[in-house]
């Protein structure tokens, strides 16, 4: 994503305008509080978006002076649009739930577009239950202080849409009507590349909307002309690849360990047009085994690419190009259904005569519970060669996350499968740049100048219990650095887009129908810039 200028021209924020705001976080600072409250606890209304044609006609025409106007005279989830003076439904078609207190007039209204229709229902019900649990951090903090220069607390509302994967135009009418009907300056969302891209052209760049993505991970983003309107909490396929550069000079060294070759062969295997062709050509550039990169004429003979099509159910070309090739290394870079039959074949296939078998490294995508039961039925020895990346946090920070997601969300969904974890960053991002705006206007191109003051100074952690300290920073005119859940998200202000940790998991044994894939503690650390641990380590995770 291209941008003008990174500069952050805001305002000096006195400490006197929390106005007490801060002593009402007092009692809410730690977060044994959360303890007794839950996501339930949120003024969460859900509706079927029906409104008569009549109560629009009249809304039109009628003049509110504030939300309770239109509360009272059309019922729950209508609004006062400032700007107009007249009652707006939040909901509509693809937006059929309100999340937080809209009835008061200092709420700060966002919305979200997500994945809430097949196939990803349940990465996008994460990715909600992380903005939830956002919001409710910050109830739980007393709120966002006023206004400067004016009074009342600002709790934070997401109207929630739906995206469908697809069909673009429901993205396009969610966003519609998030934008023109609503007057929201940002949306968390939407989730897949082509969907964010298509909103971030047709409706949020020519509107001054900021569009924040906790899902999207298409490089093409990157050079998004966007005027500074598109950041990523998720990570590009660039920064995924992180975990994969960083273990193989580990491979490289446990292969030769193995074989009695001097040299070892690596092959990548990516399906074409697919999201795994986008890691597969992020990764090649960067790969170097045999003390040279894979491009290099010396690796001519040690070194092969094999391009399948994308969800193909004859993959026999794919299984013959391996055979013969005879890889020590195979990046196995495709959907987990592909993956599972191509690691299959490969080990049956594989000749006596060698002393050695490949070593699989296989992409985020693959850590699902969908490759379980297509891997059981290998060796023991083989399930220990699979290795993995993952999308998802690393560290304390995360691990508060999940600990607070486990305890307040009981509906089968999990937050370290899923980028639950960046939709709650998304939502503090959002929350704390409101506040480094001062009394300037709430719009998108202001909230965005916003997250250059949350990447640098002193680190404050994600956390209701660190919302104070962060608010105090933003209100005296000083930066922090935020640790995200998902990750430190130090942002290039450049292109909306912040490098990320990349945990890694392995494969232990399962109970016979299933294995056991197990995230390590072992992650590529963004701070780092290298792998916390060994690879001796990821595997003590599985074969303790």
């Amino acid at each position: 994503m291209i941008r003008t200028s990174a500069a952050v021209q805001l305002g000096s924020l006195k400490r006197k305008l929390l106005t007490g705001a801060l002593a009402v976080t007092a009692f809410a600072a730690s977060s044994a509080c959360i303890s007794i409250l839950g996501v339930d606890d949120l003024p969460a209304m859900r509706t079927d978006a029906s409104t008569s044609d009549a109560a629009t006609s009249d809304a039109t025409d009628f003049a509110c002076g504030g939300n309770a106007d239109c509360f009272e005279r059309y019922g729950e989830n209508w609004i006062c649009r400032p700007s107009s003076q007249r009652c707006v439904n939040l909901v509509s078609t693809e937006c059929p739930r309100v999340i937080g207190n809209s009835r008061d007039n200092n709420a700060v209204i966002f919305g979200s577009i997500l994945p809430l229709m097949p196939p990803y229902v349940r990465a996008g019900q994460s990715m909600v239950h992380g903005i939830e649990l956002g919001i409710l951090d910050f109830e739980l903090a007393g709120r966002l202080p006023p206004v400067p220069g004016k009074f009342g607390l600002r709790p934070i509302v997401v109207v929630s849409c739906m995206e469908d994967w697809m069909d673009q135009s429901v993205s396009l009418r969610a966003a519609r009507h998030l934008v023109d009907d609503v007057g929201v300056p940002a949306i968390i969302g939407p989730g897949s590349s082509p969907n964010l891209s298509k909103v971030a052209t047709d409706v949020a760049i020519p509107r001054g909307v900021l569009l924040v993505s906790p899902y999207s991970t298409s490089r093409s983003l990157t050079q998004l002309p966007d005027d500074g309107l598109v950041w990523r909490t998720a990570p590009s396929a660039a920064v995924m690849t992180n975990g994969l550069v960083a273990l193989m000079p580990l491979v490289e060294q446990e292969s030769k360990s193995h074989s009695a070759d001097t040299a070892i062969n690596v092959a990548v295997v990516s399906a074409v047009g697919s999201y795994e062709q986008g890691l597969a050509n992020a990764l090649i550039p960067r790969l170097t085994f045999n003390g040279a990169p894979a491009s290099d004429h010396t690796n001519s003979k040690h070194y092969t690419r094999i391009n399948h099509e994308y969800g193909s159910r004859d993959i026999s070309a794919t299984i013959a190009g391996l055979l013969s090739f005879k890889p020590h290394v195979a990046f196995v870079l495709a959907m987990p259904g592909e993956v599972q039959r191509i690691i299959t074949e490969v080990e049956k296939g594989w000749p006596s005569s060698l002393a050695y078998r490949p070593l699989y490294l296989l992409a985020d995508e693959n850590e699902k519970a969908t490759i379980s039961s297509g891997l059981a039925g290998l060796s023991r020895d083989s399930q220990k060669r699979i290795l993995g990346t993952k999308v998802g946090g690393a560290g304390d920070t995360f691990a508060a996350f999940v600990s607070a997601y486990l305890a307040r969300i009981h509906d089968g969904t999990l937050p370290d499968d899923s980028f639950a974890a960046n939709a709650y960053d998304a939502l503090y991002n959002l929350a704390y740049s409101t506040v480094a705006l001062g009394a300037e206007p709430l719009t998108g191109r202001g909230l965005a100048r916003g997250f250059a003051k949350q990447i640098s100074g002193s680190m404050i952690p994600a956390g209701p219990g660190n919302i104070s300290a962060a608010l105090e920073r933003l209100l005296a005119g000083e930066t922090f650095d935020y640790d995200g859940a998902s990750g430190p998200l130090d942002f290039d202000v450049a292109t909306g887009e912040a490098p990320a940790n990349v945990p890694l998991w392995c494969v232990g044994s399962g109970d016979g129908s299933t294995v056991d894939v197990r995230t390590s503690s072992v992650h590529y650390s963004a701070k780092l810039g290298k792998l916390t641990g060994s690879l001796a380590e990821i595997r003590a995770t599985c074969n303790p």
